[in-house]
């Protein structure tokens, strides 16, 4: 037996994980301005608010009002939510967004560019007053929490049209738009009815207007208007956001006469492994496709020519890969997947792309397919995506992916050569709880680089790191060969094509390998992923899709090991997964270790700024008998370090003249960064981390990871789904790594990979 096939990664991971306590740290607050000088500034606030409201027609506004409350960029960790504030009675928390501000230099230099938040209030006449005569009250009886909530606050106003009209260039006339109300309880029925009303007075006609609400949620409205009724749409106070819609139009398919396409697979079987598409229908006719594909569902319109063309080469990617690897003379394999359409193109009005019926045909398909857990789509509303507003399409997509456990793959867009930001990656491919999926090709030496078309990053808060991996999409030089006219290949490119590469082989990695699912199945398509420059980017994502299951599931050698975890973890709570790594001390050599999670987490659209409703914080303990002791000496804090094991008599010493013993051994953790550092370099909040660190192998002493779950202040203490990978390579090990692992964890398994004909059923 060929000794290299035998290295399978190994499951069972969680079988060694343990919860573990950790003591937290102080949570010391600076304050910008003192408490009689915040009071006195909402004081203002309130008044002019009140004078303006006054001003506002009943047709522009609900019996509440949306108001922001803006927080200082000190406090933007969600320790600092200023609930005493939101608690009052006629104040009701709506929904959050990040807004620029200024805030002093620590340097001294002045203010500088920030980043903080404003908080969406719903606040009644009587909210207001109640805001303002607990103002009023002496500081002597008012609490400390109160007291410190207020010290937290910027401003308390309205949202100015400048932020409620986003994404419109200086040549938009017309065209489709997209309205978000806020949430209005049991009156969202109305505060969409007033809207219409103000469209109609504005030539408006409100059949055209297509609305969807989600419950406790945003109610989405598209609507075609003319850029003159924006400035009158922004003074609808309901109004969070208005951005415009275009459909991205499928890239060109060049059919090549003198092409021949491979001969179609001799079906005597077919597999179980169902993949499923959104696009625009197939040719079910097709030779190539026969026997493979089907389409169950599709809108009540009439098929395009131009979109059956497109979704039949995007179900001959699923199925069979590029057809550049294959000649006239070739036959195809049989798939390892079998493709399941659903035709979500053309709309009802083949002029107005908003896509709500694509969506609503989403929406409606995915829960009644529980066989199918992975899903490609390869369209979505041209343009940049927006850090202060998720589209509906996205938003539709994560909240299906959590509630259904699917595992979608979406096309990031090929806009890639547009000037920035123009050329961000486009909804719904900012999905956090999916693959966005981009396009690399090749230089004139043959080296991967990003196709000048794909979209590149950075996506929205919670999924930063887009696209999240790419593959192979083409170019004019080395275009994408996909499957034709009848007996014949064409030639295209872009990330319609990267992304059902990606597809198919998620579908097959979930159906041949036993307690595989979409969640895990994500964290390793994206763990093994390899990056030109080995680290993350705009432009990479995390790297290259690994084409070859085989490369996928199997360490490359006995110096190299990989262990897979899923488990759930409730916020609040710590979890302690080792990273089995042999002690040795005899020898010198280096290890490298690379680990990534991934997240299944609530989504709340409400919040842009805080999209993502948990997250898991992550850190490495590299020696599991080397701890930290502190003491205050002199008024300064002062920190030894000592392995507890070796130094027993120290450690008595220490802990007898006062000092305090870390709850968890040393780590490799610098000063604890700012929660704006934490969010745009170290990622807090997304729902995928991957990093590597390199140690010497002798460093180390059973080292492992802690996971501490987190959530937002407005979700339930419900358990957060988890996968990780972690990967120990050692160059110069002495000896099998991998046989030792295994003999040191003896609950580890290969993971079972069933073969081919496992996954095949005869045709009759």
């Amino acid at each position: 037996m060929n000794e290299k096939e035998s290295y399978w990664i190994l499951g069972n991971g969680e079988e060694y994980i343990e919860p573990v306590e950790k003591s937290g740290g102080p949570n010391n607050k600076d304050y910008r301005f003192t408490y009689e000088q915040v009071r006195l500034k909402l004081k203002t606030d309130i008044r002019t608010i009140k004078e303006t409201a006054r001003n506002i027609s009943p047709d522009y506004r609900m019996n509440e009002l949306v108001l922001c409350l803006r927080i200082l960029p000190e406090f933007l960790a969600k320790s600092y939510y200023p609930q005493t504030i939101t608690n009052l009675s006629g104040l009701k928390d709506i929904g959050s967004r990040s807004w620029n501000t200024m805030k002093p230099d620590k340097k001294g230099k002045g203010d500088i560019q920030a980043i903080s938040k404003l908080i969406f209030l719903r606040a009644t006449n009587e909210g207001l007053n109640g805001l303002e005569a607990r103002l009023d009250a002496p500081e002597s009886k008012v609490s400390k929490a109160w007291i410190e909530d207020v010290r937290q606050i910027d401003s308390l106003t309205f949202l100015d049209s400048n932020e409620l009209i986003l994404g419109f260039s200086d040549d938009w006339i017309e065209g489709r738009v997209e309205l978000v109300l806020h949430p209005f309880a049991e009156y969202t029925s109305e505060s969409i009815r007033k809207l219409k009303n103000l469209l109609n007075r504005c030539g408006v006609n409100p059949e055209t207007i297509n609305a969807k609400s989600y419950a406790d949620g945003p109610t989405f409205i598209s609507v075609k208007v003319e850029r003159s009724i924006l400035s009158e749409v922004a003074q609808f106070n309901p109004l969070r956001t208005a951005h415009p819609l275009q459909f991205n139009e499928f890239p060109r398919i060049r059919n090549i006469g003198n092409i021949k396409a491979p001969s179609a697979p001799r079906l005597s079987s077919k597999s179980k492994v169902i993949v499923g598409m959104f696009d625009g229908g197939i040719n079910i006719d097709h030779e190539l496709l026969k026997g493979v594909a089907s389409q169950s569902v599709s809108l009540p319109t009439p098929e395009l020519k131009d979109l059956v063309e497109h979704g039949t080469a995007v179900a001959g990617v699923l199925l069979y890969g590029k057809l550049n690897d294959y000649s006239e003379k070739d036959s195809l394999p049989i798939p390892t997947v079998t493709v399941e359409s659903f035709r979500a193109l053309p709309p009802s009005d083949s002029m107005d792309y908003d896509l709500y019926e694509s969506i609503d045909l989403i929406e409606e398909t995915v829960p009644t397919k529980p066989e199918i857990k992975v899903y490609n789509i390869s369209f979505g509303p041209r343009g940049p995506i927006l850090d202060d507003h998720v589209s509906r399409f996205t938003f539709a997509l994560d909240k299906l992916a959590k509630s259904e456990k699917v595992l979608f793959n979406v096309a990031v867009g090929n806009d890639g050569d547009l000037p920035t930001p123009l050329n961000r990656v486009q909804a719904p491919s900012d999905l956090v709880n999916g693959l966005g999926v981009g396009s690399f090709s090749y230089d004139s030496s043959s080296r991967p680089v990003r196709a000048e078309y794909s979209s590149i990053g950075i996506g929205r808060e919670g999924c930063k790191v887009k696209p999240d991996i790419v593959a192979f999409g083409g170019d004019s030089q080395r275009p994408f060969h996909v499957i034709g006219d009848s007996g014949q290949k064409a030639l295209t490119m872009g990330t319609s094509f990267s992304s059902p590469l990606v597809a198919g082989k998620a579908a097959e990695l979930l159906g041949r390998c036993d307690d595989m699912n979409p969640l895990l199945a994500r964290c390793l398509l994206i763990h093994t992923a390899q990056h030109p420059a080995g680290t993350r980017d705009a432009e990479f994502g995390y790297g290259m899709f690994t084409e070859s299951l085989d490369d996928v599931l199997k360490s490359s050698n006995e110096h190299q090991v990989t262990v897979l975890f899923r488990s759930t973890l409730h916020p609040k709570h710590f979890a302690k997964l080792p990273i089995p790594v042999p002690i040795v001390s005899n020898y010198n050599a280096r290890a490298r270790i690379t680990w990534t999670i991934a997240l299944l987490t609530d989504v709340n659209s409400l919040n842009t700024d805080e999209y993502t409703l948990s997250c898991v914080d992550d850190v490495f303990y590299p020696h599991d008998e080397k701890y930290e002791f502190t003491k205050k000496v002199d008024g300064k804090e002062k920190t030894v370090s000592l392995n507890i094991r070796n130094e027993p008599e120290k450690v008595a010493n220490l802990v007898a003249s006062g000092w305090t013993q870390s709850s968890l051994p040393k780590t490799d953790s610098a000063k604890k960064p700012s929660e704006s550092e934490l969010r745009s370099q170290f990622l807090k909040w997304d729902t995928v981390v991957k990093k590597t660190i390199t140690k010497e192998l002798k460093s180390l002493h059973n080292p492992f990871l802690t996971l501490h779950a987190m959530n937002r202040n407005t979700t339930k203490d419900a358990p957060l789904e988890y996968a990780v990978a972690i990967t120990i390579e050692i160059a110069k090990y002495q000896g099998n790594l991998y046989r030792d692992v295994l003999r040191q964890y003896a609950k580890l398994q290969p993971i079972r990979v069933r073969n081919v004909n496992e996954i095949m059923v005869s045709v009759s």
